[in-house]
C-alpha cells in the first residue's frame, strides 16, 4: 500500500477478515476495541473521551470489537468479533451505502453464525 488516496490499492473483505484475525490474537486489542468509550490523559490532567463507534457494542451481548470504516470507493465497512462458548465469530460488512443501512444489515448476523451447526 503506498497510500490510502491511491486509486489503485484495493483491499478485499477476505483481506480485512485476514488483518483481523491477526488482531484478535492480541488481548489487548480485544479489551480496548470491546469499550463502549474510554477517557485518554496526558500528564497536564489533560482528558479526551474516544467512543467506539461499532453499532452492536452494548446491543449485542457477544459482541466484543472491533473497528468500522468509510471510505469514498468502499463505502461504509465494519469489522466485527463476538463470542459465545466455544465458538468465535468474525463478521466483514463492506460496500453498504450509508451508516444506518450498515449498522441494520449487521445485527443479524451474530445470531444467525452462532446458530450455525
Amino acid at each position: 500500500m503506498s497510500s490510502p488516496k491511491n486509486k489503485n490499492h484495493y483491499s478485499s473483505a477476505r483481506d480485512l477478515a485476514t488483518i483481523a484475525l491477526n488482531l484478535i490474537k492480541n488481548k489487548v486489542i480485544v479489551k480496548y476495541s470491546s469499550l463502549k468509550y474510554e477517557y485518554i490523559h496526558n500528564k497536564k490532567k489533560w482528558q479526551k473521551r474516544i467512543v467506539n463507534t461499532n453499532p452492536l457494542l452494548g446491543v449485542i451481548p457477544q459482541v466484543d470489537g472491533l473497528k468500522t470504516g468509510v471510505t469514498n470507493t468502499a463505502l461504509y465497512c465494519i469489522a466485527v468479533t463476538a463470542s459465545e462458548e466455544n465458538k468465535r465469530l468474525l463478521l466483514i460488512l463492506i460496500g453498504e451505502p450509508n451508516r444506518s443501512e450498515r449498522n441494520e444489515d449487521v445485527r443479524e448476523l451474530p445470531e444467525y453464525g452462532f446458530n450455525l451447526e
